[in-house]
């Protein structure tokens, strides 16, 4: 009985449970796996964010330098935002900044000295620039469009770090802002036509005259004349025989076409000796100073340009002879004469030719010298895609039309622009569907 109870009042057994800890590995795990993520992530995304801010700032910064086309230049290549930066620069006088105003932004994206030095600098310190007009020795800094010419690559680091963010690349993100600077559009040189067959500089005379609906030109002297034509209205030349009509009013001497004075220059004892006609008579007689050679010739009805050296000069000089007075020396900077020059005188200006490094530059006065004005752009070798060789050097009057001819082998194309506007500004000729107009005035009796 008692073995029952003792039985029945036994306790019964207890069953253990597994209890589990408070804290796991994966509970570790997962979050630092997390965190590692965005560790790696969030310098990508960061990168992204930044990447889509600094396009639009390259692209504002394009569209301050360059003009409304400036953005999508760069977006396409870096040589045709060059090429834009370039017209812009050709286009500014020695003294002007023309790429200041984008300073700050430039600093955005390549901060720096140079950077900031760069874009302040004058026009006349970028070595694209030549200007043989510029005073040797300047001492300022020297740029090259490189250091202004901030391209779409400064993009690329940036583009690397935004991936898988940006898997497009960043060309279609640059795009302006709506606020942002705007510099004019810079424009594009007229595109030369193809000249040939007129005579190369080096005559003493170059007169052209209007005849039986075609333009005649005559170089050389009595003994070595030669005439040539156009029928194009001066872009291509041919020659023809001495058997033309007014040949005598105009060939070996100095003379407007359509007008009844003219001039002529004679060697002498002494020297040179400059005459002035009317018709047929010699109004006067002016002697030129000893020592002076006479190397060619421009004149209108009331001034003839000579350009002359000295044996004791290294360089050239011009001098203004006013018709039936003396000469007087031609107010011009001395550059101009270093350089690869020519000279015309049309309707009471003098204009002035300067070549140098495949530019060609054309200024004018109507002070005989006193004032000039800026140098304005008539060819660009670079932007034309020709050799330097092929920069104009030689001006040439036909009636009110002032032609800039190239220098090229015989049979062989060179470059041919037009101004009618006393050389303000130049065009290509291949809007020249009129015959040049021609001075005005009584035209002169023909000599015997």
């Amino acid at each position: 009985m008692r073995n029952r109870r003792s039985q029945q009042e036994a306790p019964a057994p207890v069953r253990s449970e597994p209890v589990e800890p408070a804290l796991r590995l994966r509970h570790l795990l997962l979050p630092l796996a997390f965190g590692l993520g965005l560790w790696g992530i969030y310098p990508r995304a960061k990168a992204a964010w930044v990447l889509h801010d600094a396009a639009t700032a390259l692209a504002d910064y394009a569209r301050c330098m360059a003009g409304p086309t400036g953005p999508g230049a760069v977006r396409e290549s870096s040589d045709g935002f060059r090429k834009l930066l370039r017209r812009r620069l050709l286009s500014a006088q020695p003294t002007d900044r023309p790429f200041a105003a984008c300073g700050s932004l430039a600093q955005e994206l390549v901060p720096g000295p140079t950077t900031e030095r760069a874009h302040a600098a004058e026009a006349a310190q970028f070595a694209e620039y030549n200007d043989v007009a510029l005073a040797a020795g300047d001492d300022k800094e020297g740029f090259t469009l490189a250091a202004v010419g901030i391209g779409a690559s400064v993009l690329d680091p940036l583009s690397a770090a935004a991936w898988p963010f940006e898997r497009n690349g960043y060309r279609h993100l640059i795009e302006s802002s709506s606020t942002a600077k705007e510099a004019s559009h810079p424009q594009e040189l007229p595109l030369p036509a193809a000249g040939a067959g007129f005579p190369r500089k080096g005559s003493l005379y170059r007169p052209t005259w209007f005849a039986g609906g075609r333009w005649l030109a005559a170089s050389g002297s009595q003994s070595t004349m030669s005439v040539v034509e156009s029928s194009d209205f001066g872009v291509t030349w041919g020659a023809t025989s001495l058997n033309q009509p007014a040949i005598g009013d105009y060939a070996g001497r100095c003379a407007q076409f359509g007008s009844s004075n003219s001039f002529t220059v004679e060697r002498t004892e002494s020297g040179f000796a400059v005459q002035s006609w009317s018709t047929e008579q010699v109004l006067s007689r002016a002697q030129l100073a000893a020592g002076l050679e006479v190397t060619r010739t421009a004149c209108d009805s009331s001034v003839l340009l000579l350009v002359v050296s000295a044996k004791q000069k290294a360089l050239p000089g011009v001098l203004a002879c006013e018709h039936g007075r003396a000469c007087t020396p031609l107010n011009l900077d001395v550059a101009w004469l270093a350089a690869d020059f020519d000279v015309a005188q049309i309707e009471g200006v003098s204009v002035v030719l300067t070549t140098g490094n495949g530019v060609t530059r054309v200024r004018s006065s109507r002070d005989r010298g006193a004032s000039w004005t800026p140098g304005i752009v008539a060819y660009d070798a670079e932007q034309a895609g020709a050799p330097v060789s092929s920069a104009p050097t030689q001006l040439v009057v036909m009636g009110r039309r002032l032609m800039l001819y190239g220098q090229a082998a015989p049979r062989q194309a060179y470059p041919v622009l037009y101004s009618d506007d006393f050389g303000a500004s130049f065009h290509g000729l291949e809007t020249a569907s009129a015959a040049p107009r021609r001075a005005g005035g009584t035209p002169i009796a023909r000599r015997p």
